[in-house]
């Protein structure tokens, strides 16, 4: 029984330093993409911009729209092979606007409003998860970033 006890420990400790491993890789591809980007970010509600079938804020880094701006995130994959994806902040919901991830025949993924899980995201704090695009599973975090905000 202790060496069931010991093998269960180890696993749970090798899960732990997996999941420390992730979370810090994560984190630094999210401040690298932020790096990528001009400094100020702000959000025009007056100004909307069509994205799939829904409107939503313009969504702006400096002077630069985010929304349908396929440059950042597609430059970002090529360089690292990560996925990126910006979302702007509609009311309660946030709409993926930009992203990098792509379904079949390589069109952007604009589908429907995410709500990224609530916790921390509105309290803007990071929160990390895991996030399932068709097969694929990837470690995702979302990093609100207010108006005014890099």
């Amino acid at each position: 029984m202790d060496d069931m006890h010991n093998q269960v420990e180890g696993i749970s400790e090798m899960a732990t330093m997996f999941n420390a491993t992730l979370t810090e890789e994560v984190s630094n591809y999210t401040r690298l993409f932020a790096s990528f980007l001009p400094q100020r970010f702000s959000s025009d509600d007056s100004a909307r911009i069509q994205v799939g079938e829904f409107s939503t804020p313009t969504l702006r880094a400096g002077l630069k729209t985010l929304n349908l701006d396929q440059v950042a995130v597609d430059d970002f994959l090529q360089r690292t092979a990560a996925v990126s994806t910006i979302f702007v902040r509609d009311g309660e919901g946030y709409y993926r606007i930009s992203t990098s991830l792509k379904k079949e025949g390589w069109q952007p993924r604009h589908r429907h409003p995410s709500r990224p899980q609530q916790r921390g995201v509105e309290k803007r704090q990071p929160r990390q998860s895991l996030s399932q695009a068709g097969d694929a599973v990837r470690p995702s975090l979302y990093h609100p970033i207010s108006a005014g905000q890099r």
